[in-house]
């Protein structure tokens, strides 16, 4: 209003009003000419340049309004060429053709406006200045220039009015490209949607490029994928490598016409993934608000893909553990008919030579063949643990809830003749109820209580105790004992298989009931330790968690 009021602007220019005012004489005045600057020739003064000026000033707006040069220079040339047949026979072509260029041209801003507004008024001040004795021509000048402010105005607020509702269809389509990039999880998907959304936004063409080594340097990176008004690029799987600072891969930029493209960069949070390049198409918003929704989608997409091959990962790991444990079950079958067979027959024949033979036999002989029958009978024990540790997997039960007292007073029950024999005392308390394998809870309860009767101090009578200790994170099974205690620097070996820490000589077994233990433990989630003291004795701990207690 301002403008059109007559009133100063930013760039002091004036707008004159609609009337035209006359001298005494009946002659235009001018004096409104005369307050204008003179950056374009002033009163009269080199018209010719100034109207050269004019031009240039013409044609670099439409070049900014994304005109071709050479379509610029003939439109402005057209231009004026209308404006001087309107002042010379009385047409309006000069308005019919600003209206239709104002139309082609980027007319979005305030500032645009006011710029075309400030072109008519150099123009204006120019014709006024060259055609002051022509009272007839001066009063058409003030007459066009009237009729083009209001085309100005006219086409202005119309495409102003047009760029708000582009904003609002364009904040919807956004939208749904939000939507449906959120359920798009890999780069495919984000690309499918971004070649289907995005000429809806007016967006011609858009590259999407990725660093090849994001944490170390950014010098290269990969053209993913790209389209433009031909389609979808043809691009390799693992991408097309160039030089960061080129952009885009040479092959890839328009040669047959100008263009203007928008760089922007992809981030997640503190990581530069890379960066997009559209086309100018949309108002400048629209760039920015995409590039955020891609920093996210691809990211998104990223984190998912790399949760895909671990899955994949996990699930050939898991093939491989089904494969191997099929192998030990078949390994297992072997050792327990296949390898027990012979051994049987050994022991049997051996039994049957010491019976029948055994005075034909020398002392010697005699040695020889309770020597072969401790070995096989030992061999036949190894076999026997062997199939028990690899069963704790192969023949695992489901769980369900077991009463670790009633398990506990079983497993007592059944070593009640060995118990009395080391002439032991084995203490209880109330434990809880946990989500376990029953069979192999009695396993571990025994080769617990087997380990305090085997290892136990002489001539001191042996006492074990098993009881709970609740702890934050669930409760520990304690099975204490007061036997001979275990040295620190052993205390992770006796979980080994086949680790023993004394010769057969001085304590009997396979040095396998401990591994067992620690297996069961794992298989249930659970984990077991030990605290002991040469001479004082050891305290195996279970650490239960809390979703395996039931009550």
């Amino acid at each position: 209003m301002e403008l059109l009021n007559g009133k100063e602007i930013p760039e002091r220019t004036y707008i004159p009003t609609r009337l035209i005012i006359r001298q005494s004489c009946g002659c235009n005045s001018i004096s409104d000419g005369e307050n204008y600057p003179e950056v374009f020739g002033g009163k009269g003064a080199n018209s010719l340049s100034s109207m050269d000026a004019l031009k240039e000033r013409i044609v670099a707006e439409l070049i900014q309004s994304g005109f071709e040069s050479s379509k610029a220079i003939h439109s402005v040339e057209t231009l004026l060429k209308d404006w001087e047949n309107d002042l010379k026979r009385g047409s309006n072509n000069f308005t019919n053709n600003l209206r239709g260029l104002l139309g082609e041209i980027r007319l979005d801003t305030g500032e645009v406006l006011i710029r075309w507004q400030n072109i008519l008024s150099a123009l204006r001040n120019i014709s006024l200045a060259v055609q002051r004795g022509d009272s007839g021509v001066c009063g058409r000048v003030e007459e066009v220039i009237h009729r083009a402010r209001i085309t100005v105005n006219v086409v202005g607020e119309g495409l102003l009015f047009n760029k708000a509702l582009r904003a609002k269809r364009d904040y919807k389509i956004i939208q749904e490209i939000a939507a449906a990039l959120i359920t798009s999880f890999n780069m495919e998907g984000i690309k499918n949607v971004m070649f289907r959304e995005l000429p809806r936004l007016g967006i011609p063409a858009c590259y999407l490029a990725l660093y090849e080594n994001p944490e170390e340097s950014l010098e290269w990176s990969r053209l993913v994928w790209a389209f433009n008004r031909q389609g979808i690029g043809d691009i390799p799987k693992d991408g097309v490598r160039f030089r960061s600072a080129s952009l885009l891969p040479k092959e890839f930029f328009p040669n047959d016409r100008r263009f203007s493209l928008v760089v922007e960069p992809l981030f997640f949070e503190n990581d530069q993934i890379g960066f997009v390049i559209f086309e100018c198409g949309p108002w400048d918003g629209t760039y920015s608000v995409l590039k955020t929704m891609l920093s996210s989608a691809i990211w998104g997409a990223n984190i998912l893909q790399k949760q895909q091959r671990a899955e994949e990962d996990l699930k050939k790991k898991a093939d491989e553990l089904a494969r191997s444990n099929k192998e030990l079950e078949q390994f297992a079958y072997i050792v327990s008919h296949d390898l027990q067979e012979p051994l049987r027959k050994i022991v049997a024949f051996g039994d049957r030579l010491k019976k029948i033979c055994s005075d034909k036999l020398s002392e010697q002989g005699l040695d020889y063949l309770e020597r072969m029958q401790s070995a096989a009978s030992r061999m036949q024990r190894l076999i026997n643990d062997l199939l028990t540790y690899s069963r704790v997997t192969t023949k695992a039960q489901p769980f369900d809830e077991v009463d670790l007292l009633e398990v506990l007073e079983e497993v007592i029950s059944d070593l009640e003749p060995r118990i009395v024999q080391c002439k032991a005392r084995v203490k209880t308390e109330k434990l809880p109820v946990v989500k376990a394998d029953a069979t192999q809870m009695g396993q571990l309860f025994q080769n617990l209580i087997v380990n305090a009767l085997k290892f136990h101090r002489e001539g001191v009578p042996t006492e074990v105790e098993v009881y709970p200790v609740s702890t934050p994170k669930g409760v520990e099974i304690v099975v204490a004992d007061n036997g001979i205690g275990i040295a620190e620097e052993y205390r992770e070996r006796i979980f080994g298989v086949f680790e023993r820490l004394h010769g057969r000589n001085e304590y009997d077994g396979s040095g396998i009931g401990l591994a067992i233990c620690k297996k069961i433990t794992d298989r249930h989630g659970w984990k077991i330790r030990i605290e002991s003291r040469v001479g004082e004795g050891s305290k195996f701990i279970i650490e239960i968690p809390m979703k395996s207690i039931s009550r």
